[in-house]
């Protein structure tokens, strides 16, 4: 395994060795990657530009006895609002899981101009898991150099109709990402694949994007496994990538994408699956509209609450507040 060390001083030097990651678009289509929403699965692309609702505005959350904030219930699939995303965050975590699955939509370069979903992440949600996760599993694909410069150049090639829509700074926020979780004392690491599997993929012609799709899954359950094996079963492991590859009941036919049921089962069902979405993000495209909880989400009125959804047991949508100002997006080059 590389180290994040060193692999931190590759990135800054310009090294190649950084295959990224991949994912597909909303919906579960293999065109764009990385980041993809996944079907059944919280991590998609609001859209800013969804029509206004006349439905009532949410009303501050209920607080209980205790004086703990509570969620406010606010319609169907379990839907529940709370004043900040710590809240919901929380809530979700609430059965003390010990693999925490958080998925989301990597930020594309016609985006809205808005904090991304991982900066989001890295500076409002993680700080909260310090003392209680042990590790964190990043979709960044890294090589020790040992595959041979040629296939290595290959792969990062196949990869490039799913990257190149992406927002040129995924890869840097990643990194950023495990800086800051190094800093709250969580080791992270990014994954590595074999040979054999990067080979698989150069040879797998127009089914190069679902080699990928698999390789990712498959490297996470191996990474996952050795941490299992040699960290504290008290403290959670978090998996952080594209919201597809953490679905719990992934669309029949694309079930080796998904590390899910996999993991489920190693942890004795303490999984948990957790989209998160910024709402600037999601498009009124058939792909979002064909997510379980789009009609839902679509029906609220924007507004200041963070919004959490339970399509399914074990299985969330964190949608964030919307900025207080959403600059233009970028023209797409």
């Amino acid at each position: 395994m590389v180290r994040w060390d060193m692999f931190g001083r590759a990135l800054g030097a310009g090294i190649a060795g950084i295959l990224a990651g991949c994912g597909v678009a909303p919906g579960g289509h293999a065109t764009a990657p990385g980041a993809g929403a996944a079907p059944q699965g919280p991590g998609a692309t609001p859209s800013a530009q969804a029509a206004p609702s006349t439905a009532a505005a949410p009303s501050a959350p209920a607080v209980s006895t205790s004086g703990k904030p509570v969620g406010r219930p606010c319609g169907e699939l379990g839907c529940l609002a709370f004043a900040t995303p710590q809240a919901a965050f929380a809530k979700a975590l609430s059965a003390s899981p010990r693999v925490i699955a958080l998925g989301e939509a990597h930020a594309q370069k016609d985006a809205p101009r808005v904090k991304s979903t991982t900066r989001r992440f890295a500076e409002e949600l993680l700080p909260g898991l310090e003392g209680r996760v042990t590790d964190l599993v990043i979709e960044l694909l890294t090589t020790n150099g040992s595959c041979g410069a040629a296939v290595e150049r290959n792969v990062a090639e196949r990869q490039k109709p799913v990257t190149e829509p992406q927002s040129a700074s995924n890869q840097n926020q990643y990194i950023t990402l495990g800086a800051v979780a190094k800093k709250l004392g969580i080791a992270p690491h990014t994954l590595v694949p074999e040979c054999e599997e990067l080979r698989a993929v150069t040879q797998a012609g127009e089914g190069d994007i679902d080699r990928m799709l698999v390789l990712i899954a498959d490297a996470t359950v191996r990474e996952t496994e050795k941490l299992f094996a040699s960290g504290d079963p008290k403290r959670a492991i978090v998996l952080y990538g594209g919201a597809l590859h953490n679905d719990l009941a992934p669309r029949a036919g694309r079930e080796r994408w998904s590390y899910g049921p996999r993991l489920s089962q190693r942890a004795a069902g303490r999984y948990v699956e957790i989209d998160l979405v910024v709402p600037e993000f999601v498009r009124p495209t058939p792909s979002w509209q064909g997510l379980p909880w789009y009609a839902a989400f679509e029906a609220l009125p924007p507004g200041a609450e963070t919004i959490l959804y339970e399509p399914s047991p074990s299985s969330y949508v964190l949608i964030f507040p919307r900025s207080a100002r959403a600059e233009p997006a970028a023209k797409a080059p």
